[in-house]
């Protein structure tokens, strides 16, 4: 969702309607130039060397919405293919954390696949995937549709968001067609996947860790 395009220098507030982040380019040059488009044309710059590069997720400004009722914030951590048990014996850690900070555990929680899409359709929607849609079919199709569980939040006032750990990977985009709109209210698969590159590692940005990117500066 990176659109639009600014080049030169920014002297005063800029306006960014909608977007999800911006990415920056700064060029060190000894010269006068004029910036035009052209200087962006290609994303390549020879006559001017290029000293820093970054890439800046933004929050997007969303018309206030009055719950019915007071909510609280709610945070869904799955991590699909792995049991109640075999979660208990492979992330103590990670089961720690959640109950010093008074998580909810489904305790009967089973694996009912071999990967992630068969464990995780079930568990967003209650529904199995062939339910929904035919295996065959599953990579021609937008999701904008499916009863998924963000939907039931954001009906009842509540703010949405959807990350993935390895956006390249993605629950409803790796062989598969995504959605055709934003599906929740903050989706950071576009920033996810612009920081994802042959440059970067798959879970650090600029020396810090994906999740501290993505959620400690918002």
């Amino acid at each position: 969702m990176f659109t639009g395009e600014i080049s030169g220098p920014i002297e005063s507030l800029i306006d960014l309607p909608d977007y999800d982040a911006v990415k920056v380019f700064c060029y060190e040059n000894s010269v006068n130039f004029n910036y035009t488009k052209d200087f962006f044309q290609y994303g390549i710059v020879t006559k001017f060397e290029l000293i820093h590069e970054q890439i800046i997720p933004l929050i997007p400004e969303l018309e206030h919405i009055e719950p019915v009722e007071p909510i609280p914030n709610i945070l869904i951590l799955a991590i699909d293919s792995v049991s109640y048990l075999n979660f208990e014996r492979h992330f103590p850690l990670t089961g720690q954390f959640v109950r010093n900070h008074s998580f909810f555990e489904l305790k009967g929680y089973n694996s009912v696949g071999a990967n992630t899409w068969p464990n995780m359709i079930p568990f967003f929607t209650g529904l199995f995937p062939q339910e929904l849609v035919k295996e065959e079919n599953r990579g021609k199709i937008f999701f904008d549709n499916w009863p998924i569980i963000w939907k039931k939040f954001g009906a009842k006032g509540f703010r949405t968001l959807f990350t993935e750990e390895m956006a390249p990977y993605g629950l409803f985009t790796y062989e598969k067609k995504g959605f055709r709109y934003r599906p929740v209210d903050y989706y950071l698969r576009p920033f996810t996947r612009s920081i994802q590159t042959d440059k970067y590692s798959q879970f650090c940005y600029k020396g810090k860790l994906e999740s501290e990117v993505r959620f400690l500066n918002q």
